[in-house]
């Protein structure tokens, strides 16, 4: 079931990817569910591997993101991570407020790495947990 794409005609997503690398960036929103949007963004990213370095796919609840990274893992090969800021809620099933900051610190400080260190990574990431501070590259890379 890994190389289900290789079941669609290459032709079938030729318009999407030819697309791709004319504009070199496209959006495509509201088209059908997340696994179609997962097997276009798959061929995009088979047909132009040199190109892309990473792409981030934001999403509006939460609950998506498991199933858009479920969709990525069927169609394509791409590594796929997810990424959500800890609530502040969960301080509650921390034996302290320090534990609690520390693993909240250390799950940042992970995806800032994978999102450098990375290439043609998919990362995928609920809007509200772009609204907070990431740490500066520059300071991030002297530490």
């Amino acid at each position: 079931m890994k190389n289900i794409i290789s079941y669609f005609p290459d032709d079938t997503l030729r318009d999407v990817t030819s697309l791709f690398r004319r504009q070199k960036n496209i959006s495509v929103s509201g088209a059908s569910n997340a696994s179609a949007k997962a097997m276009i963004l798959s061929q995009v990213l088979k047909k132009n591997k040199d190109a892309i370095k990473n792409v981030l796919w934001v999403v509006s609840e939460e609950n998506e993101q498991s199933i858009i990274k479920k969709a990525l893992e069927v169609w394509g090969d791409a590594p796929v991570f997810v990424y959500k800021k800890r609530p502040d809620e969960e301080v509650v099933n921390f034996p302290t407020m320090r534990e609690f900051k520390e693993t909240k610190n250390k799950e940042l400080v992970e995806f800032v790495s994978r999102v450098f260190l990375s290439e043609g990574a998919v990362f995928i990431v609920d809007f509200p947990s772009l609204l907070q501070n990431f740490p500066d590259i520059k300071e991030f890379l002297s530490n």
